[in-house]
């Protein structure tokens, strides 16, 4: 085993998977390792057990991930480039605070009316209902991407 090997095997599955270039069934399998569950005795995963930037890290190079992102988020990032405006960071504060949007308000430096106001645009503009859980969690995996330079999303 030379040195690069080596280092990889003790660095652990995350690198291993990241590493590895091979076809669809072995990537899957190493995505799989990269995320198991914190206790190995238990045969099941949780939550806890996903953090969501490492497995995106992992599947970076993936260009699924990044027409994804692009899918989720090209029509709010193109409205701010022709508006100077700043759905994006109001976008970010919301999934921040987890959908709060007095928290989220003040994460953004705005008053409440006019956050919703942004809100209100935002769900217009991605066709989407921001009190969704599951429209939420879609956005907020598409801003880690973003976040994480995944993707080459226009307007970024």
């Amino acid at each position: 085993m030379d040195r690069t090997e080596d280092g990889i095997r003790r660095a652990g599955p995350a690198a291993r998977a990241a590493h590895t270039h091979s076809g669809p069934a072995q990537q899957t399998e190493q995505t799989a390792q990269a995320i198991t569950p914190a206790y190995p005795e238990r045969w099941f995963y949780v939550p806890a057990d996903v953090e969501l930037p490492e497995l995106l890290g992992v599947l970076r190079a993936d260009t699924r991930l990044q027409r994804y992102a692009e899918r989720q988020l090209t029509r709010l990032i193109e409205h701010d480039d022709r508006n100077g405006g700043d759905l994006l960071p109001a976008l970010r504060a919301y999934l921040t605070a987890a959908g709060n949007k007095s928290v989220a308000a003040k994460l953004a430096g705005m008053s409440r009316q006019a956050y919703y106001q942004r809100l209100h645009t935002i769900e217009r503009l991605l066709g989407c209902d921001l009190e969704s859980g599951l429209q939420r969690t879609s956005l907020h995996v598409a801003v880690l991407v973003l976040d994480a330079g995944a993707g080459a999303v226009p307007g970024s």
